[in-house]
């Protein structure tokens, strides 16, 4: 379980840091 729940930790955070970057580059595009 702990490697279950480090794994779903994982895809929280790229998805925030994708989401993080996204803003960033697309934010200075707009």
């Amino acid at each position: 379980m702990g490697r279950n729940s480090m794994v779903v930790w994982k895809n929280v955070h790229d998805s925030q840091m994708f989401s993080y970057w996204q803003s960033i580059v697309f934010g200075r595009t707009q």
